[in-house]
């Protein structure tokens, strides 16, 4: 690849953390495969810095950006135009600037219904009707949206926080309007797993303490399929235990790759191919 020039088309990653992120390496294997002379920059930025920190970028020439946790409500009221993906989920999480006008979308949804799909074709399973989704943070809405158009019918959110929970339900009833909506605490899950056919998860990683959920997969059902929006090379705590006890099981990583394929396109005019020798490389 040619050396990046002040020519080049630099694009960043916002979070708090963000030291953990795989994007950057995402971004830097498709620039380097298609020799384009840019940059994908990670920022940990602050709650209270953040719009003065996305202004700041945005005019000294950064010609987008994703947005993670905890931000994703924050870039919403913060764009200037939502994209109907951003609409439907109440968050954003790519960024572009267009003539001066910041645009909003989301690509959670195109991500994680990514992830379902290959989850589900791995573990042979059938589409799942009755999911319990785990935390009701920024990523719920895009996961509950992607389940809906894959058929499912009933989600049961469980938060430590019920009214979160309910604020999701309320954001989400308007355009998923056959699907059932029930809230139920943390504490609740190991009483509803037994009539469950998927496990999702998107607290984040390290959240969720091996002993606490134990009990979920002593009456789960066989066929229980178990996905984590969180990432880690070796799988995440869940994924691994829920292996360990003979379930299927798949993190977040392809959710991750698919929803940065949205970004790189908009900001590098390029659609990138998400091939195994990319998988290959964040998994080592």
């Amino acid at each position: 690849m040619s050396a990046k020039n002040g020519k080049a088309r630099v694009a960043c990653v916002i979070g708090d953390p963000i030291a953990h992120s795989l994007s950057p390496a995402i971004h830097e294997y498709w620039l380097q495969k298609y020799d384009i002379n840019g940059a994908y920059v990670p920022f940990r930025v602050t709650t209270e810095a953040f719009s003065s920190t996305l202004d700041s970028l945005f005019s000294c020439g950064c010609v987008g950006m994703n947005i993670t946790l905890p931000h994703k409500q924050q870039a919403y009221a913060y764009v200037d135009r939502l994209d109907d993906s951003a609409i439907r989920v109440g968050a954003v999480n790519t960024l572009v600037l267009r003539d001066g006008v910041v645009h909003g979308f989301n690509s959670d949804t195109l991500g994680f219904a990514r992830l379902w799909q290959e989850s589900l074709a791995q573990s042979r399973a059938s589409n799942p009707q009755r999911v319990v989704l785990l935390g009701a943070g920024g990523a719920a809405p895009a996961i509950i949206a992607a389940l809906y158009d894959h058929g499912c019918r009933e989600v049961i959110i469980a938060n430590r926080t019920l009214e979160r929970a309910h604020h999701v339900v309320a954001l989400m009833q308007k355009s998923c309007p056959e699907c059932h909506f029930s809230v139920c605490h943390l504490d609740d899950v190991v009483g509803i797993i037994p009539s469950a056919d998927a496990l999702v998860n998107s607290i984040a990683i390290g959240m969720l303490d091996e002993h606490y959920v134990a009990p979920w997969f002593d009456n789960a059902p066989e066929h229980m399929c178990v996905v984590d929006v969180s990432y880690s090379v070796f799988g995440t705590p869940l994924t691994r235990f829920a292996i360990e006890r003979g379930f299927n099981a798949y993190d977040g990583l392809p959710m991750l790759v698919w929803q940065a394929t949205v970004g790189f396109e908009l900001w590098f005019g390029v659609q990138p191919e998400i091939d195994v020798a990319l998988y290959g490389y964040l998994r080592t």
